[in-house]
């Protein structure tokens, strides 16, 4: 058992709880720092908030004392000029005994010009409103009507943090109320005390206090970041010095479990040792008893087989031969042990090389051999031998020679030499009767031509001294003779198909189809048909006899067609598959459909026979031929082709093609 994966698993459980403190650390200084900044956040707001409740409870201040004391008189100066909106009051301007002269500045004057001074002594924005003030530069802008409009609405003061011209400001603003003081310059507006006068709005910039802000934080992230950064390495040190611990834990436990596991096992082999010693020698017993009974069954069995059978050991001697050697080659079983070379001697000298060659080469690695040879036994008499052998091996895997066995088929070799003289005369005799029907089909043609010939000139010369009987009787000659014209040729025709040369290549089944369409176009136009064509495969086949075979079925649906009904012909092809002894073969399924006279299906065995015809010379011409070539030729490729039809509907030619079919010396 190794120790490294071992230590690996054991060292698990210590990485995951580091890097689970490391998570824990992180998440809590992440915390921490979130809480710390929202702290400084919240104070820089809270000090705004501060000066800005200052400022305006300032302003207040001096508002109140100066309307309670109903305005404060000031020398009047380019600065201070008298208030146009106080000139309803007859003490707005008064002169000292001295002659100097002098203003009322009501509140609001006052806390303008105090809050010029303010802002810009402190930046800070400081403005009376209202919305309806006397002093057109007193107009709110659209934060501080939203502010007046909800005063009036009840809100007691309004505060937000937003932006003025791009930069970060604090507006507050609170309402002015109207007092009984305020009556004295505002009565006239319509006013009366406790209405909503304006509001003092006050505008304090944030870019500094922001600024501060941002110092703080980062002043505070560099520090947060130096916590954290030493507390990830004391833990990732804690954790490398507790996993070593761990490891040198483990390792010394794991070698003491090996110490333990090794005395456990040396404990148990002992066991198993002294187990396996009894069990060998009751096995070995019951061996020697088995190889007993096993040698008698094997020699029992053996004996009595009827081929020969033998043994042989590595050095090429006989082990075991049965007594059946002695049927086939009158030399007994112990002959062949005293002799390994007996078997050599009484081998017949045209398989001497055959039989020396695997005698001598019989190593373990050749597996199954089989040949046939030919003995003369010691009757003299010549016996074909069917040899067959292995290699034999022990359950060890120890190679111990070669097992054979010698079958007598003396009886088979006769028949096949038999057979092969039946087969070649009965080719000579195919031969011989196709070359007959070629000759008597071509010499019955020069009577039937001179029999054609002068009758059609005696039709033509003497047709109007004959009588009209003699006339019938001279039509019925050159039918009979143009029927019989017929006849021969198609008879030709048949004889080519096995007589003519058998020529394969590539054919494309669509241009076969196609061309015998063409060749049939008058006819096609003559009865109105129409033909589908959906072929598109290729098979290996002799083009001449696919085109003939096409012709004739085509032609035949053309020529039996339904009286007043034009033909429609449809020709289309599929693929498929057939397991066979020798494995898969593909096929090409061609299927020729016609909507003619059909016939009936009873009849579909007949209709493929030589002169088998259905119908009378009367009503259809033909020999009953032109079936039986279809027949021929797809059987000469290897094929099959069957019919289907039913009356008044139609026929269902089917021509089943080998993709790949025979040579031209297989036909």
């Amino acid at each position: 058992m190794s120790q490294l994966p071992q230590t690996s698993y054991k060292s698990l459980p210590v990485r995951r709880f580091t890097w689970i403190l490391l998570l824990a650390w992180s998440l809590f200084i992440l915390g921490l720092s979130w809480q710390e900044i929202n702290g400084i956040r919240r104070i820089t707001r809270e000090l705004a908030i501060g000066e800005a409740t200052s400022y305006f409870s300032q302003d207040r201040a001096l508002r109140r004392w100066s309307a309670s004391h109903g305005g404060v008189y000031v020398p009047v100066d380019q600065r201070t000029q008298p208030s146009p909106y106080l000139a309803h009051l007859p003490e707005r301007d008064l002169v000292t005994p001295s002659g100097k002269k002098l203003t009322l500045m009501n509140p609001a004057y006052m806390l303008r010009q105090i809050n010029e001074e303010f802002s810009s002594l402190y930046d800070c924005i400081a403005k009376i409103t209202s919305l309806n003030p006397l002093r057109p530069q007193n107009e709110p802008d659209g934060w501080e009507r939203l502010a007046l409009t909800e005063f009036s609405q009840g809100l007691k003061e309004k505060m937000e943090f937003t932006e003025l011209d791009g930069l970060p400001f604090l507006r507050y603003m609170q309402p002015i109320i109207t007092q009984r003081e305020c009556l004295e310059c505002h009565g006239h507006q319509g006013y009366d005390v406790g209405d909503i006068l304006g509001g003092i709005s006050i505008s304090l910039p944030m870019v500094k206090p922001l600024a501060i802000q941002d110092q703080q934080v980062r002043a505070l992230f560099y520090g947060v970041f130096s916590v954290w950064l030493i507390g990830v390495i004391g833990i990732c040190f804690g954790g490398i010095i507790l996993r070593r611990h761990v490891d040198e834990r483990d390792q010394a436990q794991q070698e003491l479990q090996v110490s333990r596991d090794n005395l456990a096992r040396k404990t148990d082999d002992l066991a198993a040792a002294n187990a396996a010693l009894n069990q060998e020698i009751a096995i070995r017993k019951e061996a020697q008893l088995e190889i007993l009974r096993s040698e008698e069954k094997f020699r029992t069995l053996a004996d009595f087989t009827y081929d020969w059978e033998y043994w042989v050991d590595q050095a090429g001697d006989y082990v075991y031969v049965s007594p059946s050697c002695e049927r086939l080659t009158g030399y007994r079983p112990a002959e062949f042990m005293e002799n390994p070379e007996l078997l050599l001697k009484i081998v017949s000298d045209e398989h001497q090389a055959l039989v020396r060659d695997h005698m001598v080469d019989s190593r373990p690695d050749h597996g199954v051999c089989e040949f046939e040879f030919a003995i003369v036994n010691r009757a003299g008499e010549k016996k074909w031998l069917s040899h067959i052998c292995q290699p034999v091996f022990n359950e060890a895997g120890i190679f111990l020679g070669r097992r054979a066995s010698n079958r007598d088929i003396t009886d088979r070799k006769a028949a096949e030499k038999a057979l092969e003289k039946f087969a070649g005369d009965l080719a000579n005799s195919n031969k011989d009767l196709q070359d007959f029907a070629y000759m008597a089909s071509h010499d019955l043609r020069e009577p039937l031509v001179l029999i054609q010939a002068f009758s059609e000139r005696l039709l033509k010369h003497c047709g109007a001294d004959l009588s009209e009987r003699g006339r019938e009787y001279l039509n019925r000659i050159f039918e009979s003779s143009a029927r019989m014209q017929r006849l021969i040729n198609d008879i030709l025709a048949y004889s080519r198909v096995t007589a003519s040369g058998y020529h394969v290549e590539e054919v494309d089944l669509s241009r076969i189809v196609r061309e015998v369409v063409a060749d049939l176009e008058m006819r096609i136009i003559e009865t109105g048909a129409s033909v589908e064509i959906d072929v598109a495969d290729k098979i290996t086949a002799d083009p001449a006899q696919l085109r003939q075979l096409f012709q004739n079925l085509i032609a035949n649906s053309l020529k039996y067609r339904r009286p007043d009904v034009a033909p429609q012909i449809k020709v289309y092809s599929t693929k498929f598959t057939v397991h066979e002894k020798d494995g898969l073969h593909d096929y090409c399924k061609i299927t020729v459909e016609d909507n003619g006279i059909g016939f009936d299906q009873k009849l579909a065995s007949q209709i493929f026979g030589l002169f088998q015809r259905l119908h009378g010379h009367n009503q259809y011409e033909g020999t009953g031929i032109g079936l039986a070539v279809c027949k021929r030729i797809v059987e000469r490729h290897g094929g099959v082709v069957t019919a289907g039809s039913k009356p008044g509907v139609g026929s269902t030619f089917v021509v089943s093609l080998p993709l790949r079919g025979p040579t031209d010396g297989e036909s």
